[in-house]
């Protein structure tokens, strides 16, 4: 059994593990998605990056994308998820019904404690979708217009998919939206934040967008 490893993830212990558990990995960059086992492109995230994911709006979007790959799209979240909930004070409806949104959208969630339960659970993955045939690497089709303008915003600070969207009802382009960026219903510390993103001068060789997010 082969499980192809996206770059970003190959130095990770996870790895270690699924070869422990008896595949063989392969080093990819891949354009969506952390693991292509078998017929499986898995996403995997901790605890606290899902429910960040959740609360920024980012989560529906790569399950959007991880749809598009044309393969089954599985998420795993590894960690304690409910202590993370209460760690940061996210209210627990909120988590749940993300869960249940994400079911209805073709998404499978599996939750496990530790990296070396994850490297098991993806070569279990590609060991038991192995008689489907072959792995594939997954092509994401061109997102609309609208994914576009959508991803644009909410890749800013404080931006998630509903407060882009009611940006772009009431500006009507992204252009007009981010001309009119100091009205957004935003934190001051959000507002401050885009501000420097838009306001800067670009240095080459600098920490990148993140650094600011």
């Amino acid at each position: 059994m082969q499980v192809i490893v996206d770059s970003r993830e190959y130095r990770s212990d996870v790895v270690r593990y699924i070869k422990e558990a008896g595949c063989q990995t392969i080093q990819r960059q891949l354009d969506v998605g952390d693991y292509i086992a078998g017929r499986f492109i898995i996403e995997r995230k901790s605890a606290n990056d899902f429910l960040s994911s959740i609360v920024d709006g980012r989560l529906f979007d790569q399950i959007t994308r991880l749809k598009a790959s044309g393969l089954k799209p599985l998420l795993i979240v590894e960690g304690d998820l409910w202590e993370a909930v209460e760690y940061r004070g996210v209210h627990p409806n909120a988590v749940l019904g993300a869960q249940i949104s994400a079911l209805r959208m073709g998404l499978s969630i599996i939750y496990t404690p530790s990296p070396e339960r994850t490297g098991h659970a993806i070569c279990i993955a590609a060991r038991q979708s192995e008689r489907e045939g072959g792995i594939r690497i997954p092509h994401v089709k061109g997102r609309s217009l609208r994914e576009q303008q959508l991803a644009l915003l909410t890749a800013l600070p404080g931006v998630g998919v509903k407060t882009a969207e009611a940006l772009l009802k009431k500006y009507g382009t992204p252009l007009n939206a981010l001309n009119n960026y100091y009205n957004w219903p935003l934190s001051e510390k959000a507002l401050a934040k885009i501000r420097r993103i838009l306001g800067e001068r670009y240095e080459e060789g600098g920490g990148g967008l993140t650094q600011y997010l």
